[in-house]
């Protein structure tokens, strides 16, 4: 695998323009190496984490969700549920 890398990168296919493919090669092969690793899911986790509270607690989205309630929510699929099995009704029957 590694002399296939190499030889991507010292073939002349690869268009000059792109500078970035060492990098995509290197952050590839690491996740690969990496992704099952418990550090690396424990880290991922904190970061996940940390983006969703500072959504939930500095953006609009967040204080949005916070109004909203489940049972709010489990309220209107209960009446949509409702609106659209009477629409139905209606065209089967009419």
């Amino acid at each position: 695998m590694f002399q296939s890398l190499v030889d991507a990168l010292q073939s002349s296919d690869i268009p000059k323009r792109e500078s970035c493919l060492a990098l995509n090669l290197l952050f590839q092969f690491l996740f690969k190496e990496l992704r099952n690793a418990e550090k690396v899911r424990h880290w991922f986790r904190h970061k996940l984490s940390l983006e969703f509270e500072e959504l939930l607690t500095r953006t609009t989205t967040g204080r949005l969700f916070d109004c909203v309630s489940v049972s709010y929510i489990i309220t209107l699929i209960f009446v949509k549920v409702i609106i659209v099995g009477y629409i139905i009704f209606l065209i089967f029957c009419a």
